[in-house]
């Protein structure tokens, strides 16, 4: 079942994109959203909670970059110990 995944997950990580983006334009306006670099939720975070909110967000983001890394790193060790590569 690689790569197949359920409507309930499907059906989630959509009501996360609504939920990030109409909290996006409820703190700001587009044309100040168009303004920050990506990401501009960062800069959301910031003007609703101050500096450490940005913080907050891009060590999130460099902790999920990471930890992306890491797993494809063990995907590839495993795929060349059992011999698929």
């Amino acid at each position: 079942m690689t790569g197949t995944t359920s409507r309930p997950g499907r059906l989630r990580r959509l009501g996360l994109y609504l939920t990030v983006s109409l909290l996006a334009l409820g703190v700001m306006s587009q044309p100040d959203l168009a303004a920050h670099k990506s990401p501009s939720m960062a800069g959301v975070l910031e003007r609703v909670a101050g500096p450490w909110g940005a913080s907050l967000m891009n060590l999130g983001r460099a902790t999920a970059i990471r930890d992306i890394k890491i797993a494809a790193l063990i995907d590839a060790d495993a795929s060349t110990a059992s011999g698929y590569i």
